[in-house]
């Protein structure tokens, strides 16, 4: 919850480059790609990269496809 948490201020105050750090360590942690795909915080980054037309890559998951 805490990740989650610090994604979304970095997120509010439009700073993707920290949301992105702390993503990273996040996905790292959970180690599972299901699991992060499913968290709520990924799909926020998803659609926040999209609108800013930056690239996702550093961030996706294998799993994508389920996270539409």
């Amino acid at each position: 919850a805490l990740f989650s948490k610090l994604i979304n201020a970095y997120v509010r105050n439009n700073d993707l480059d920290g949301a992105e750090e702390a993503a990273l360590i996040w996905k790292s942690k959970i180690g599972n790609d299901m699991s992060w795909v499913d968290a709520s915080c990924y799909k926020l980054l998803r659609s926040k990269y999209q609108q800013a037309g930056r690239d996702f890559s550093p961030l996706k998951s294998s799993c994508d496809y389920l996270a539409d």
